[in-house]
């Protein structure tokens, strides 16, 4: 048996194993290439990239931080999650009374005004009501 990994032209590490020696190099698929011996033993694919010029392991660099487009696309998420778990207050047969209907729909509108705020990485999010 030998311990292998998978990787792609970039080196990004698409997987990795133990195989029968003579199966290593049938863990590659399409434009993927395989790496065996004792550097595969130590390959941790969520940390790991191999630099095929030095053919060594190297610690994958940080994901970077995320837009703040990308950061409104999650508020926006969040929001339309939590939307989705009051549309029961506003059908006509839910069991609240007027003054609890009326204080969801005024939780519901602050959620659809939650992108008027200015700072994705601050959102004030309103309280649910009791």
């Amino acid at each position: 048996m030998i311990a292998f990994f998978v990787h792609d032209t970039l080196g990004n590490i698409l997987r990795h194993g133990v195989c029968p020696k003579s199966m290593a190099d049938l863990q590659a698929g399409v434009n993927e290439f395989v790496v065996t011996g004792k550097i595969a033993e130590q390959v941790d694919a969520s940390k790991h990239i191999y630099n095929i010029a030095t053919k060594r392991l190297n610690k994958k660099p940080p994901p970077p931080p995320p837009t703040t487009a990308e950061l409104w696309a999650q508020v926006r998420a969040k929001r339309n999650g939590l939307l989705a778990q009051s549309d029961w207050t506003q059908l006509p047969d839910s069991p609240l009374t007027a003054a609890q209907k009326q204080a969801w729909a005024a939780y519901r509108q602050a959620l659809r005004d939650i992108t008027k705020q200015a700072d994705p990485n601050n959102i004030q999010w309103p309280g649910v009501p009791v």
